[in-house]
């Protein structure tokens, strides 16, 4: 497979669908959903909403893709879609579970190690998609890596384009 397959069937399902969950959140639509997982565990910010929401948007944002290329049947494209955003959702509640016990309020960086946190809060949720897209696509370790290098890339660009525009209070 080759790399416009991964970012069509990888990346722009994962940009869009947080895209899609960011617009949410900053406009405070579906406020019911808005429940924590588990404040004392992951944090305020860590709620049913993102998870419900990255799931069903990498679904929807996958379908196109499939119907384009033709190289996943719909049905496939929809679980893997599904898939991606629930791996990204809950690739995150281990960092937030740390941060937590850490002291470390929701939504805050740590005061002693604030880049390596950075780090590891744009690789978390990077981490666990490339677990679950692994898995369902069968990569190898130089095609796992070559995405992990591409996919942080990605996520320090957009994130720091989306703090810029104001979209995100923090980068």
């Amino acid at each position: 497979m080759n790399i416009n397959f991964h970012i069509q069937h990888y990346f722009l399902p994962l940009i869009l669908a947080n895209l899609s969950h960011m617009m949410i959140v900053r406009y405070g639509w579906f406020k019911s959903l808005e429940i924590p997982l588990s404040n004392a565990h992951f944090g305020a910010h860590k709620t049913w909403r993102g998870i419900i929401f990255l799931s069903l948007f990498a679904s929807m944002f996958s379908l196109p893709a499939a119907y384009g290329s033709g190289a996943i049947p719909l049905k496939q494209a929809a679980l893997l879609g599904a898939g991606l955003g629930l791996s990204y959702a809950l690739a995150e509640l281990p960092n937030s579970f740390l941060k937590r016990k850490l002291g470390i309020a929701s939504g805050q960086r740590s005061q002693s190690f604030p880049k390596l946190q950075i780090l590891i809060d744009k690789s978390d949720s990077l981490i666990g998609t490339l677990i679950f897209y692994s898995l369902f696509i069968h990569l190898n370790w130089p095609q796992i890596a070559l995405l992990f290098s591409l996919g942080l890339a990605l996520h320090f660009s957009l994130s720091f384009l989306i703090w810029q525009i104001g979209l995100k209070k923090e980068f």
